[in-house]
């Protein structure tokens, strides 16, 4: 189920540098955990998530892309 972004949208919304501009740069982070869920409602803001999950992460991988319109 989708929670809410920093922008207070549910979903993923992803990258949208402006028209014409350089190149943006984004780290992805996936992490892997060790429970099935962390029982939140989907509402909960990204603050308290990664506050929950932060101790439940037993791996992770991080990868930096770029992308420009």
């Amino acid at each position: 189920m989708p929670g809410v972004d920093d922008a207070g949208q549910t979903g993923y919304l992803g990258p949208c540098p402006p028209a014409g501009d350089i190149a943006h740069r984004y780290q992805i982070t996936v992490h892997a955990l060790d429970v099935t869920s962390l029982d939140l409602p989907a509402a909960t803001p990204p603050a308290v998530t990664g506050f929950t999950m932060s101790g439940h992460v037993i791996g992770f991988a991080r990868m930096t892309v770029t992308a420009r319109r």
